[in-house]
């Protein structure tokens, strides 16, 4: 069951700003009685929010997704998608959060090209029309996610996650210059985790299909095994 929260920023400064056509979110999992790579996720939030001149009160929010899953399972796992509105506003929905059915997931490329100039796509924002558009289209046909190549050919990501490939015992993850969303579970596997090493490199269309293995990776279903459908 999906549950939704709102609250409003009382300060003065927050009241002095008009909604943008768009907002700043992030999707967070919830398990084990705490969110997953909290700290992670609040300092992209915050680096997103000074580029758009958001407002942005770390103390609020904290307190508001602390107040928001008093009620969950704690022997259950939760998607939780918090929006932030530039005058600071607040809102959270939840959704009890279930394994994909089956392993490994089936991806596919989109047949559109991304433009690395492109701000919005180093940023989580809800001006993801084109993500949002093939991912539908895709999903209605049984595909987990739908990978995204720039106009130069690289592979960039996919429309809910990152993508990773192995090559022997080496793992790979698209440049961010390239241009992509730095993903949390990304810089996770990239400078946190210690016993994983992750590199980044230029990835065109023909280093998946000779990969080893690849994978999809965000922080809510952290690692899942794709099969690229070309």
């Amino acid at each position: 069951m999906s549950k939704i929260f709102n609250t409003q920023n009382k300060s003065s400064i927050a009241q002095a700003f008009e909604g943008p056509d768009f907002d700043l979110f992030e999707t967070l999992l919830w398990e084990n009685r705490s969110y997953f790579l909290l700290d992670l996720h609040l300092a992209r939030l915050e680096r997103s929010a000074k580029h758009f001149s958001f407002v942005y009160n770390i103390s609020e929010i904290t307190d508001f997704l602390n107040h928001a899953v008093m009620s969950f399972d704690e022997n259950k796992k939760y998607r939780i998608k918090l929006i932030v509105k530039k005058n600071g506003k607040l809102q959270l929905s939840s959704l009890e959060l279930d394994a994909p059915e089956n392993l490994p997931v089936k991806i596919a490329v989109s047949s559109s090209r991304t433009d690395r100039a492109d701000e919005f796509l180093y940023h989580k924002t809800t001006n993801r029309k084109l993500y949002e558009h093939d991912l539908a289209k895709y999903r209605s046909n049984g595909f987990f996610d739908i990978i995204f190549l720039n106009g130069e050919g690289e592979v960039t990501e996919g429309s809910i996650g990152n993508i990773m490939i192995r090559n022997g015992e080496d793992h790979f993850t698209p440049i961010s210059s390239s241009g992509l969303l730095p993903g949390v579970y990304r810089e996770y596997l990239l400078n946190v985790r210690e016993d994983f090493v992750l590199k980044e490199k230029v990835l065109f269309l023909d280093d998946l299909k000779k990969a080893d293995e690849i994978f999809m990776i965000n922080s809510v279903r952290k690692i899942v095994p794709a099969i690229l459908s070309v």
